[in-house]
């Protein structure tokens, strides 16, 4: 972005705002109807005592976890990351099945959603997250009480799809209206922990 200095100020250009105090740069500041976010949603049924560990996005705000009860407890994520991707992982505390919603919002950089499904339990929809090394990494990772793994597999959204809000896509996955087998599938990183 080419910025044209005046006395005293930058310019204003292409919504970023720019200050000068004293000669030095000073003030960045990107004007709120300008800062572009996106929503990415996250729902699974959880085995009796199962976890579930799942990646927000880099830049996310605080996430909304719900359920139709007091079945589950956020726990912090099992290693230490160095990065700021944001991640929980929720744990059903009940006898039985139990399911969870979580929804977040986060700065974008306007790359397609991608979705990641363990069939029959678990969905997530968002941009992808990528590693260090710009490799997409699985999302979502499923420990039933006898220690059994899942981890999601990746899938591209189908054009008709995208515009559409994450719970939605999410929801019609989750309700068998949309079959992710015949979709594209992705090729991702699937760390182990």
């Amino acid at each position: 972005m080419a910025v044209t200095k005046v006395t005293g100020a930058w310019p204003e250009a292409d919504g970023v705002t720019l200050e000068e105090v004293n000669g030095t740069l000073k003030v960045k500041q990107i004007t709120s109807n300008l800062l572009k976010t996106n929503t990415g949603d996250f729902i699974a049924t959880f085995a009796a005592g199962g976890t579930a560990v799942v990646q927000l996005n880099d830049y996310s705000f605080f996430p909304n976890i719900s359920s139709d009860g007091d079945h589950f407890e956020v726990r912090n994520w099992l290693t230490f990351e160095t990065d700021t991707v944001g991640r929980i992982s929720l744990h059903n505390l009940t006898s039985s099945d139990q399911t969870a919603k979580v929804y977040w919002r986060y700065v974008t950089s306007s790359e397609p959603p991608v979705i990641f499904v363990i069939p029959g339990r678990a969905v997530w929809v968002s941009e992808p997250v990528r590693d260090k090394n710009n490799n997409i990494m699985c999302p979502i990772m499923m420990k039933s009480k006898d220690g059994k793994v899942e981890h999601g597999e990746g899938f591209e959204t189908p054009k008709e799809l995208l515009g559409k809000p994450a719970p939605e896509i999410a929801e019609m996955i989750m309700g068998k209206k949309l079959d992710v087998s015949s979709l594209e599938r992705l090729k991702c990183k699937v760390i182990i922990r």
